[in-house]
């Protein structure tokens, strides 16, 4: 079992970002629940197990991806740090990252970007393709939302806060 950990304050931040119609209080609330229950599961999974920080993995992605790669019991290798040259079949998951994998694979960006939320196309058209630390919570949650969180999931949110 693997365990991507984030920050819940850039979680909330995000999914605000993705559903500004959504109640704040509610996005709060069905995070921590999230949170709890992936918690438990990791805490009573039997089997192997690790958990992984995005800010770690985002701030030295060769590291935590040898480490990753240990825990698999796979080789690693240099070039699978550079993921958007190779072929992928997303599932689902996050439309920016998938827009940057089109963009260095020079495919047809144009017919990608509208799957991107007008506010975040300028951040992907204009971000890197190698993994970086995305702090954007920082500035653009509102105070009175990190309030609600840390009164809401503060406790829940302990182990996985980032602070730098």
């Amino acid at each position: 079992m693997i365990f991507l950990q984030r920050d819940g304050r850039a979680v909330i931040n995000s999914l605000i970002r993705k559903y500004p119609q959504k109640n704040v209080k509610e996005i709060i609330n069905n995070w921590k629940n999230k949170i709890n229950e992936t918690q438990e599961l990791y805490r009573h999974f039997k089997g192997n197990k690790i958990n992984i920080k995005y800010e770690k993995l985002a701030t030295n992605a060769e590291s935590v991806i040898r480490t990753l790669y240990d825990f698999l019991e796979i080789d690693y290798q240099s070039q699978m740090v550079k993921y958007y040259q190779h072929e992928h079949h997303p599932v689902g998951g996050n439309n920016g990252t998938q827009f940057l994998i089109v963009k260095a694979q020079n495919k047809n960006t144009e017919k990608f970007l509208p799957k991107v939320s007008k506010r975040c196309s300028d951040y992907y058209q204009n971000h890197g393709l190698e993994i970086t630390l995305d702090l954007r919570w920082r500035q653009e949650l509102d105070p009175t939302i990190k309030r609600l969180f840390k009164e809401i999931a503060g406790k829940q949110n302990e182990e996985l806060k980032w602070e730098v």
